[in-house]
């Protein structure tokens, strides 16, 4: 299968107007990140990695579930708790920039011991293969609303990226470098 291929399962499954589909596809990408966040922060708490990664996870996650709140909004799906679901995930960044309300019960914040200790290796793949999976059909949903392919967006891409290592500077930021 192509990308442009699997372009097309968006336009039998996107349930949204052509003119709010950017701001849902963003959305969904941020939230899909999270997602993607939090299976890589739980594996660097496993994994004893640099706290400060785990902080920066932890925080997209939150972002992400933020972006998953205002997406189902826009979405209409119904949600009478949209407001204090909105507000614990504020709350979750807020905790995790370690500027902690001490009103809020920590349960709030992120996977417990038990559930990081009990993922193996196979959990955590299948949780990736799920979650990057939604990620393509948002990246697939944002090419589809600016009239790009996915086979172009890839094509590109490795096309800066070979330009990039001739000219050493792969390392850096920017997209023109």
């Amino acid at each position: 299968m192509t990308f442009d291929e699997y372009a097309t399962i968006v336009d039998e499954t996107c349930v949204v107007p052509a003119d709010v589909l950017q701001v849902y596809a963003a959305l969904g990408l941020v939230g899909e990140c999270g997602e993607v966040a939090d299976v890589a922060m739980q594996h660097s708490i496993q994994q004893d990695i640099c706290a400060g990664a785990s902080t920066v996870l932890n925080v997209a996650a939150y972002v992400g579930e933020l972006a998953e709140l205002y997406k189902k909004k826009i979405r209409g799906d119904d949600n009478p708790e949209f407001r204090d679901s909105a507000y614990r995930a504020f709350l979750g960044v807020k905790h995790a920039l370690k500027d902690v309300d001490p009103t809020v019960d920590s349960m709030y914040f992120g996977p417990s011991e038990e559930d990081v200790d009990g993922e193996d290796a196979s959990k955590v793949r299948d949780s990736l293969r799920k979650e990057l999976g939604d990620v393509l059909w948002y990246l697939a949903a944002m090419c589809k609303a600016h009239g790009l392919t996915l086979d172009d967006v890839a094509q590109c891409n490795m096309d800066k990226l070979r330009a990039r290592k001739v000219k050493g500077s792969i390392r850096g930021s920017g997209d023109d470098r």
